[in-house]
């Protein structure tokens, strides 16, 4: 009786030494990334740093690779299952993630759904991709037309010194153009006593928009919203540095 080998179709068959070697099932996923905007780091509440826009690829039980914010060509390998028995669901995804107001292109080869997702209160969407095979995504986040770049900074030199601000608390800028929920995408970086930013904010030149900083344990200002006038579009703007109002 004749024997046979089963091979799964993303298997890698090579021959070496005349003997036939038949590899895993590890499909590949080439990203091609290319990126209009400039990606800001990020902290999620855990701790942990990110860039945004960026890209994951994952496998259903968790493995993922991130490619931060890189523009460029990537290729991965995708464990998902070993020769017929199934090492996760027999499926790896790709995700972008990119602030709301971006445009995000992408186009894959063989062609699949994706899913849109709302993200960190709203402030970012994941664009999801499943794949079963190998797989070309081609990517390409661009700046919405009508925003820029703001910076700003706040001296919490006061509250230190009062003890009602600790150097481990964090601050965040919240105003009309995050609804005035902030979340660790409009954190401050703390040097020293200064805590700054730079964020994306959407709207025409010369638009007015409110905003106020939020710490930890010590919540908002006392003061009415602060206001800001926003420069042109493309273009980044530095707010003055104000200091803490207690």
């Amino acid at each position: 009786m004749d024997s046979y080998l089963a091979v799964c179709p993303q298997g890698r068959v090579v021959v070496r030494n005349d003997r036939v070697v038949v590899g895993p099932c590890v499909p590949k996923v080439s990203i091609f990334y290319t990126l209009g905007v400039t990606p800001l780091r990020t902290v999620s509440p855990s701790g942990q740093a990110f860039f945004v826009p960026r890209v994951n690829t994952f496998r259903p039980d968790g493995q993922f690779v991130l490619f931060f914010n890189q523009a460029g060509a990537f290729s991965v390998d995708i464990p998902i299952s070993i020769c017929g028995t199934s090492a996760s669901t027999g499926s790896y995804g790709v995700d972008v993630f990119a602030f709301t107001p971006q445009l995000v292109t992408i186009t894959s080869v063989p062609v699949v759904p994706i899913a849109v997702t709302s993200e960190q209160s709203g402030t970012q969407k994941r664009h999801q991709l499943i794949f079963t095979t190998d797989a070309a995504v081609y990517v390409n986040v661009g700046a919405d037309p009508n925003g820029r770049l703001v910076t700003f900074s706040v001296d919490m030199a006061a509250p230190i010194a009062a003890g009602t601000h600790l150097t481990s608390d964090w601050v965040e800028v919240r105003g009309s153009f995050n609804d005035f929920g902030g979340g660790d995408i409009y954190r401050l970086t703390r040097t020293n006593n200064i805590y700054s930013g730079t964020f994306p904010i959407m709207g025409a030149a010369g638009l007015s928009v409110t905003y106020k900083f939020y710490g930890q344990g010590i919540t908002w200002e006392t003061i009415a919203d602060r206001t800001l006038l926003l420069g042109a579009v493309q273009t980044p703007q530095t707010v003055p540095q104000v200091v803490w109002n207690l």
